[in-house]
């Protein structure tokens, strides 16, 4: 399993208490090295690495699963784009992945600057629709797209999120 933009390897170390088999991957060294330092501390094997999500330094096709948890809400469009593009390249065909984002008012595309969208603009996904995962993640297929309504703390600007499980189509690539 691929854990995409890790930080501190929560989902990571979690992952590999279970037993799988975890590479985690962040842009941030000192997220990497929180990481490592909790895998020492649980006896757990983690592969961390530091990296970019527009540019994963992984082999095509080398996960059968990649998680990408609380992170795109932090990335601009284009880097959106390319990050899709790497996590398509790393799966293999028919591996999943699995996408939590933040879904609130005006996360649309463009917020914040009368509309328009740019490249530069931060990225908050609102993927509410089959067309617009296949606008963002062009080489997946969705398989399951929940709404989730965060109740606590009642004090959080992020009041809900969107939890997305889409497989990566078979030989065929968009």
């Amino acid at each position: 399993m691929l854990d995409a933009g890790c930080g501190a390897g929560r989902n990571s170390l979690f992952l590999a208490h279970e037993g799988c088999r975890v590479t985690g991957l962040d842009r941030s060294l000192q997220m990497v090295e929180r990481g490592r330092a909790g895998a020492r501390e649980l006896g757990v094997e983690v592969a961390f690495l530091q990296g970019r999500l527009e540019a994963l330094p992984l082999a095509d096709a080398s996960f059968r699963v990649a998680v990408c948890s609380n992170v795109l809400e932090t990335m601009t469009e284009g880097a959106v784009r390319q990050a899709a593009g790497e996590l398509g390249r790393v799966l293999q065909p028919e591996g999943y992945l699995l996408l939590v984002t933040a879904a609130q008012e005006g996360s649309e595309p463009g917020y914040g600057a009368g509309g328009l969208e740019t490249a530069d603009l931060p990225f908050k996904a609102r993927l509410t629709t089959r067309e617009e995962l296949r606008r963002w993640f062009p080489a997946f297929e969705l398989v399951e797209l929940l709404h989730l309504q965060m109740e606590f703390p009642t004090t959080s600007p992020v009041r809900a999120q969107w939890a997305m499980v889409a497989r990566r189509r078979g030989r065929e690539r968009k």
